[in-house]
C-alpha cells in the first residue's frame, strides 16, 4: 500500500444516488441474501495487528464501535475477510472478502454501463495516409487513494472484534476515544478499511463515475469520443476509453505529422 492513502475525495466528483450511496451505504440496504461464516484474515495474530498499524500509518485505519457496522441476517454485525495477492512487480494487491456486506447492498449500474472493451479498438478504419498514435495512463494505487466517509468505512470492517487496547498509540484509536469519551481499553471494536476496498460490489461504479467526471471537468472523456462496449464507435478521429482507473486515448493522425 502507499505511504499515504485516502488522499482522493471522490465525493466531489459524484452526484445524485451515486453520491448518496457512496457517503451512506445504508441507502443501499436490502435484506441480506446469504449467511456467511466468520470472516477469515490470512496471517498470524501479530501479522494482522502489524497490518492494522500499517493501515494507521497510511491513514487507512478507522476503528468502529460494533453499533456502527451493518447487520447480517441474524442481526449481528457484519465484517469482511482480508488477504493479499502477489503482483508481477513484487508488491501485493490487497483484497477484501466483502461478500457478507455486499449481500446486504443493492448494486448500482450507471457509469458501469460506460465501460469499454479492448475489442472496440479493432473497429478503427484508418483514413488514407493516416496512422494511429496512442497514450495510456492510470490512477496509481487508485482504490487505496479513495477516502471514505465514517459510515462507509464502518461497512468495511475486517475480521473479528478485538479490544481497543490492541490499537493503543494509533491515530485511529485516538479518534475513536474522541467520539466515545467513555471508551475503555477492554471494549471490543472493529478495525475498518478507510479506503475503498477491492471487493466492494459497488467499488467499480464509484471509481468509474468519479474518474469520468474528473476527466470531463477538464475537457476530456467527451461523449463524441468515448468508447462504450456494445455501442457504436465514435465518428471522431480521437477515441478515448476509460476503464475504472485506466485510460487510453487513440488518435488518427497524418503519417507525416510531427510528434509532440
Amino acid at each position: 500500500m502507499p505511504a499515504r492513502a485516502c488522499t482522493w475525495d471522490i465525493a466531489k466528483h459524484l452526484s445524485g444516488e451515486t453520491l448518496d450511496a457512496f457517503l451512506e451505504p445504508r441507502t443501499l440496504a436490502v435484506p441480506p441474501r446469504e449467511t456467511f461464516g466468520p470472516p477469515r484474515v490470512y496471517g498470524s495474530a501479530g501479522e494482522i495487528l502489524a497490518m492494522f498499524k500499517r493501515f494507521d500509518e497510511a491513514d487507512m485505519l478507522y476503528i468502529a464501535n460494533p453499533s456502527e457496522l451493518p447487520r447480517g441476517r441474524g442481526g449481528g454485525p457484519v465484517s469482511s475477510g482480508f488477504f493479499v495477492e502477489p503482483k508481477p512487480d513484487g508488491t501485493d494487491r490487497t483484497l477484501q472478502d466483502r461478500r457478507a456486506p455486499n449481500a446486504g447492498e443493492r448494486r448500482l449500474k450507471k457509469a458501469c454501463r460506460k465501460l469499454p472493451h479492448g475489442s472496440c479498438f479493432t473497429e478503427i478504419q484508418l483514413r488514407e495516409g493516416h496512422t494511429t498514435r496512442g497514450h495510456g495512463d492510470d490512477l496509481p494505487d487508485c482504490y487505496h487513494s479513495v477516502f471514505c466517509s465514517d459510515s462507509r468505512a464502518a461497512s468495511n470492517a475486517i475480521g473479528e472484534a478485538r479490544p481497543l487496547a490492541d490499537f493503543a498509540g494509533t491515530k485511529a484509536a485516538a479518534a475513536y476515544r474522541e467520539r466515545y469519551p467513555e471508551a475503555r481499553d477492554s471494549d471490543l471494536v472493529y478495525a475498518c478499511n478507510r479506503a475503498l476496498p477491492m471487493g466492494d460490489g459497488n467499488a467499480v461504479e464509484f471509481v468509474q463515475s468519479a474518474h469520468l467526471r474528473l476527466l470531463q471537468d477538464f475537457g476530456a472523456a467527451q461523449e463524441s469520443e468515448l468508447l462504450e462496449y456494445r455501442q457504436p464507435v465514435p465518428r471522431s478521429a480521437v477515441w478515448e476509453a476509460v476503464m475504472i482507473d485506466d485510460r487510453s486515448v487513440v488518435a488518427q493522425v497524418p503519417k507525416a505529422a510531427a510528434r509532440t
